[in-house]
């Protein structure tokens, strides 16, 4: 088992994240499973013979709530159509009813932007970055698996179908859910239809060689956590295992770029809403 994607570092995790749009997010705070979870879509638990599409939103390192975050997720659940809403006005549009989206606070009220100061500098110059990631890894891998079959009690049936995207710190969550061996499995399929990440971390050989869904991967060219070599062994699993696959890879931007471009960088500005996009449209093509 090799290291493809190595875990969050402070380099890309407290730069300071940049909205893209003005606004202000839409969803509502519940409590899953004892975590606080953001919640956008229809938050109706499904009556049995409904369909329902879930996506499960994994967060990078500053949460699901932080304004990014909650933006993202409610474009995502927005349905599509003559009134669909545009993450940018520069964006395109595919048609759908839209989803419900759920995303858990892994954090615990302890994002890193809470840390960080403007500039990317920590509040208190000894912050121990790498415990601070270690403690939150330790809980979300023991509590992540416990909140989906939250989340499928409370808001599936058996029409239901689920996705899962994640960023930079969720990658990780989103595979786990993508194999058969998955603890949340069902009947020794996955659960997830689907899966998607951007920038991922803390990915393996064997997150890839076990990936049992249709996967994106959302990629910079310039990625110190998930860099060229890896981004080609990955790959080469997947076409491997002949597993159906899709690779964005964007020039011009960096890690994070999918949640925090800056404004005025017309190529990063770009990137944010393709990726935002084409995440949309693979989730809509399976589910």
């Amino acid at each position: 088992m090799t290291t493809l994607a190595g875990p969050p570092h402070p380099s890309t995790c407290l730069a300071t994240p940049s909205l893209t749009e003005s606004g202000t997010p839409v969803g509502t705070t519940i409590q899953i499973a004892g975590i606080d979870t953001y919640v956008t879509g229809s938050q109706q638990p499904s009556p049995s013979g409904s369909k329902t599409r879930i996506i499960l939103y994994f967060p990078d390192v500053n949460g699901p709530f932080h304004e990014n975050a909650g933006l993202l997720m409610d474009w995502f659940a927005a349905p599509r159509g003559a009134t669909g809403k545009k993450l940018k006005e520069s964006g395109s549009l595919s048609e759908d009813e839209g989803f419900l989206v759920l995303s858990p606070d892994y954090f615990r009220g302890d994002p890193i932007f809470k840390h960080r100061n403007a500039d990317g500098t920590t509040i208190d110059p000894d912050f121990d970055f790498n415990a601070w990631r270690e403690k939150h890894v330790t809980f979300a891998r023991e509590n992540v698996p416990k909140w989906v079959e939250a989340v499928k009690e409370k808001f599936g049936n058996e029409n239901t179908t689920y996705a899962a995207v994640g960023y930079c710190f969720g990658a990780p969550y989103v595979l786990g859910l993508a194999t058969p061996n998955s603890p949340n499995a069902v009947n020794g399929k996955p659960l997830i239809a689907a899966a998607a990440f951007a920038h991922p971390s803390s990915l393996t050989t064997e997150h890839f060689r076990e990936t049992g869904v249709p996967l994106l991967l959302s990629c910079a060219e310039t990625d110190k956590a998930f860099p060229t070599e890896s981004r080609n062994k990955a790959i080469e699993i997947l076409q491997e295992n002949k597993q159906k696959y899709l690779l964005q890879l964007f020039s011009g931007v960096s890690h994070g770029f999918a949640v925090r471009s800056v404004k005025g960088d017309p190529d990063g500005e770009w990137a944010k809403q393709e990726s935002a996009d084409g995440i949309r449209k693979w989730f809509s093509r399976f589910l």
